[in-house]
């Protein structure tokens, strides 16, 4: 698979994953392998693979853009940093709520 913008990390958002109940936006684990809501277990990806990391279901979003995001939680009595799943956040990253799913903004017919 051919990495593009290889000279920043990412972390990869699961709009797929992500359930409208959910507390947290889910991301993507290590090495394209399973899926996280914290900082401290999801994967950061060198580049993202067009079609695979960004996709109709998934988004790659800048490491220096999910620190912004990323706030800490008490979560199973540990503090752990997650990207809630709130109208703001999913407004800055660009995504909407449409019949139960997370879609990006730009894929919304005007």
């Amino acid at each position: 698979m051919n990495r593009i913008n290889t000279d920043k990390q990412y972390r990869i958002v699961s709009m797929k994953h992500t359930l409208k109940n959910d507390r947290f936006i889910t991301l993507w684990g290590p090495n394209d392998a399973g899926y996280h809501w914290s900082k401290e277990m999801s994967g950061i990806y060198e580049g993202y693979v067009p079609g695979y990391h960004e996709s109709e279901r998934n988004m790659p979003i800048t490491e220096e853009f999910a620190n912004i995001l990323f706030k800490p939680v008490n979560y199973e009595g540990k503090e752990k940093h997650m990207i809630l799943n709130t109208i703001s956040n999913t407004n800055k990253l660009g995504l909407k709520w449409v019949k139960g799913k997370l879609v990006k903004e730009s894929s919304l017919p005007k």
